[in-house]
């Protein structure tokens, strides 16, 4: 399958429709799209954090949400990709390194259900 980064709602779920139709079974789940963000505090946007959020962590969410049954029955391994922001902190990277805080943050939880 080729690479395609899915940002919004229907995007993703039209891609998890194209991964559900593959007929053989689901070996892993790859999320390493991201987009970097080097804002100083005091200049962030909004449309910034939804940007960086969109790509870095909901497009992930969503993807495996969607595909959770599918998953669930191939016993699909998922590999997140972070970053060393999402284990400290570094100048002018608060959002992009929140995005990667949520990319950690996930694997327990998807361990879990």
């Amino acid at each position: 399958m080729s690479c395609i980064i899915w940002r919004e709602g229907s995007e993703i779920e039209k891609g998890a429709e194209e991964v559900a139709a593959i007929d053989e079974p689901l070996e892993a789940i790859v999320n390493c799209a991201g987009v970097m963000s080097i804002q100083p505090l005091g200049e962030i946007t909004e449309d910034e954090i939804k940007r960086v959020m969109s790509t870095n962590v909901k497009s992930a969410i969503l993807l495996v949400s969607n595909l959770a049954d599918r998953i669930k029955k191939d016993g699909t391994d998922i590999v997140n990709v972070a970053s060393t922001v999402g284990l400290k902190g570094y100048v002018d990277q608060a959002v992009y390194g929140a995005s990667k805080w949520a990319m950690r943050g996930l694997v327990p939880t998807y361990r879990s259900s």
